[in-house]
């Protein structure tokens, strides 16, 4: 299951769709994103003007911008539809936690997306070209640590540590 992490460039604003936005939009604000609930997005606002209310501070603009990101659940982004549209012209749409469902009927589309893993921040990544890819969230940011490493235990050492062996298929 080959997922990139996601890097998502700040001269672009881009949408997410989860189960959990509030949550989201905390977590992405402290890795640095400049992030906002669909919700406290006015109608009629465009992708090429500032955040509205806290997140309008300035940081998405400039040689060193941050990446913009609206956040919303499926439920919002069904309501905000032209808001979706006009955000995946220039931006990517990242769909965490969400069924494929969700990305055929929030993005039109009919192929379904590719299988992703049961692991958790595994997330579907729609480009503007309409490019459907496996992904992992959250993004990558500049300065923003690398992922731990996972190092995977020799098979004697790991069977030491677990104990005596079970035998296999019996409960007790």
């Amino acid at each position: 299951d080959p997922a990139p992490r996601v890097v998502l460039p700040g001269d672009a604003v881009h949408a997410l769709v989860t189960p959990t936005p509030v949550i989201a939009v905390a977590r992405l604000r402290e890795s640095g994103v400049d992030a906002v609930e669909a919700a406290r997005i006015p109608p009629g606002w465009s992708s090429d003007q500032p955040f509205p209310g806290s997140a309008a501070d300035g940081v998405g603009t400039g040689a060193t911008a941050r990446p913009r990101v609206v956040v919303g659940d499926p439920d919002a982004w069904l309501m905000r539809g032209p808001l979706l549209a006009d955000i995946r012209r220039t931006g990517d749409v990242v769909l965490e936690g969400c069924t494929a469902r969700d990305v055929r009927t929030l993005l039109r589309v009919r192929a379904a997306p590719p299988p992703l893993a049961p692991v958790p921040g595994r997330a579907w990544r729609i480009t503007p070209e309409g490019e459907i890819r496996r992904c992992s969230w959250p993004p990558a940011t500049p300065g923003s640590p690398a992922p731990p490493v996972r190092q995977v235990a020799s098979a004697p050492a790991a069977a030491a540590v677990a104990g005596p062996a079970q035998p296999v298929g019996i409960s007790r």
